[in-house]
């Protein structure tokens, strides 16, 4: 009852204001009374609210568990059909029982708002998850830029993929992977040609030259009792004779883009030739000027394979005063490594650039190291 109540109230001042025309909605009545999971990209907060006054669907949808913790919006939000992601499963749990009583549920399953088309849509598989569990369709959907005040914005729904083929298979993390590449492929699709760019600052406009990696990893210990895990991080680390005095220092993973290559590609590219392992570009996290060049640090996922040294590459070449790098200067020894994330917080850790060190620290703190959001600058 509350529920209809805010609509009524909300529904005019909404139009009025944000305006927002809706397509495919032929594909969203063919779920009338049907459980169905509607996967929608995310460009800001009013999302949520143009699919709620827009949509004319009764649906149930997954929040940020810190907006339940603000008295009044946390009560509106439960009255609205909203709860909150919650720890383990218990998302997973409440999520199945509102497709159990025939509703539809809003999910963005990429974790956050994401402004840049071209990190957009690597979505998370907890949305795969549900809809497997539940054995229901899920239903793409795409909003072309985020709601602003007497801005048109446009929200598209496309054409349901079941989830028939997943039904009798063992499920597991590869599955759910795979699916969730499907529906993001699908995603893509509907995007091309009705995406709007959001004007983007001039730092933002510029070209990328070099492409680096943040790629963490969880590897359990298996002589802890009760079983443990520690998380790592991908780092190259380096020798100069005059940097540092000396003494070793940390870079991360990566190099100059070729010619026609895409970040996403000259990350996964560097990152296969300087450590032999097999990673997964999701979005670039931070930017920073250096040397008059613009430098992209890329959240990556790692997939698989075994850090390894190429000693015939001339980066691994012992440092030496006759032997020679690009720059002119002794090369030093460049190895590839997992390093414990605990040592970042160490004294004596020298992570280069420093700015990414202190940003790459308070980040994990705040939101471990899943690291979504929007790109930032470093200075």
């Amino acid at each position: 009852m509350l529920r209809f109540l805010f609509k009524i109230i909300g529904f005019v001042p909404f139009t009025l204001l944000f305006w927002t025309s809706v397509s495919g909605r032929k594909y969203l009545r063919q779920f009338k009374g049907k459980p169905v999971v509607i996967v929608s990209n995310h460009k800001s907060m009013k999302d949520p609210a143009a699919m709620f006054f827009r949509v004319h669907r009764s649906f149930g949808a997954i929040g940020k568990d810190y907006l339940f913790k603000i008295p009044l919006v946390g009560w509106i939000l439960r009255r609205a059909g909203v709860f909150p992601v919650g720890v383990g499963l218990s998302a997973v749990k409440t999520s199945l029982r509102v497709l159990k009583k025939r509703r539809a549920l809003l999910v963005y399953p990429e974790g956050t708002r994401v402004s840049d088309p071209g990190d957009a849509l690597a979505l998370r598989n907890g949305a795969s998850m549900i809809a497997i569990k539940a054995g229901v369709p899920v239903l793409p959907c795409v909003i072309n830029r985020a709601p602003r005040i007497f801005r048109l914005s446009r929200i598209k729904f496309g054409e349901p993929i079941s989830v028939e083929e997943y039904q009798d298979r063992k499920i597991g993390k590869d599955e759910l992977t795979e699916f969730s590449n499907k529906v993001s492929d699908v995603m893509t699709q509907m995007l091309e040609g009705f995406e709007v760019k959001e004007k983007r600052k001039r730092w933002e406009q510029r070209k990328v030259d070099t492409a680096r990696a943040i790629m963490f990893r969880e590897i359990r210990i298996p002589d802890v009792e009760g079983g443990g895990a520690k998380q790592q991080i991908l780092l190259m680390r380096r020798t100069k004779p005059h940097i540092n005095k000396g003494r070793e220092y940390f870079v991360t993973a990566g190099g100059h883009l070729d010619e026609g290559e895409s970040v996403k590609q000259a990350v996964v590219r560097e990152v296969r030739e300087e450590s032999g392992l097999e990673a997964r570009a999701i979005r670039t996290l931070y930017k920073q000027v250096f040397n008059k060049k613009m430098h992209a640090f890329v959240l990556c996922e790692y997939v698989s394979g075994e850090v390894f040294k190429d000693e015939t590459s001339e980066e691994y070449q012992p440092g030496i005063p006759q032997s020679i790098g690009r720059d002119g200067k002794p090369r030093g020894t460049y190895d590839p490594m997992w390093v414990d994330l605990g040592r970042l917080s160490e004294k004596d850790f020298v992570l280069k650039p420093k700015a990414l060190l202190k940003q790459l620290l308070g980040d994990i703190k705040k939101r471990g190291t899943k690291l979504v959001r929007n790109v930032k600058l470093l200075k």
